[in-house]
């Protein structure tokens, strides 16, 4: 198919449990179309049979995308979406805050794609690996680009625990207790004390 889903020219829609593969342009398509909720759908394999996928031709719109926010799509929501082996599964081409969060985005060529200085929100999703993505990221699973916030992401791919969680573990050095093991928040306080 060329769009799964087109949704444009001021139509709003709610986008939700739909399965969605092998697009050759993109799997869902705004374009002038605010305000869509895009929520747990299954899209894979939407790849352009044009040029070969390269972070030029990326940057060049020569892509196919998973999910695309175009000519001034603005305000939408992308969430509990599983995008996987597609060209690039979130594109934000033409659009401001849109968000993406909350997904399992691996196995792409390349992740979220910004190719505005609009800040896309791409925080607590899954990245295909537990080091977060690669790209404008410092880790190995899918790609994003600069204008894409992504911190904290899912270490797991069962989205359970966030990258900003630490594990805290006491060893008393056999004197006693001396605090409180378990998970925290990054930046959260905690206090220990040395029980005899």
């Amino acid at each position: 198919t060329y769009n799964g889903i087109d949704v444009g020219n001021g139509a709003t829609a709610t986008i939700n449990l739909n399965t969605i593969s092998n697009s050759t342009n993109n799997a869902i398509y705004l374009h002038g179309s605010s305000n869509n909720s895009i929520t747990n759908n299954t899209i894979s394999t939407t790849n352009y049979p044009g040029p070969a996928r390269t972070i030029t031709n990326i940057n060049n719109g020569d892509a196919a995308w998973a999910i695309a926010f175009d000519v001034g799509s603005n305000n939408n929501t992308a969430t509990g979406n599983d995008i996987t082996t597609s060209d690039v599964a979130i594109e934000n081409w033409d659009g401001s805050g849109n968000v993406a969060t909350g997904n399992k985005i691996h196995g792409n060529f390349f992740g979220v794609h910004n190719h505005t200085s609009n800040v896309v929100n791409a925080i607590n999703n899954w990245w295909g690996n537990a080091s977060g993505p690669s790209g404008s990221g410092s880790g190995t699973g899918d790609g994003v680009s600069a204008y894409v916030t992504y911190g904290p992401w899912y270490i797991d791919a069962g989205k359970t625990m966030l990258s900003n969680l630490i594990t805290l573990t006491v060893n008393s050095g056999g004197n006693g207790t001396v605090g409180p093991a378990g998970i925290y928040n990054y930046g959260e306080v905690v206090t220990l004390t040395n029980s005899p």
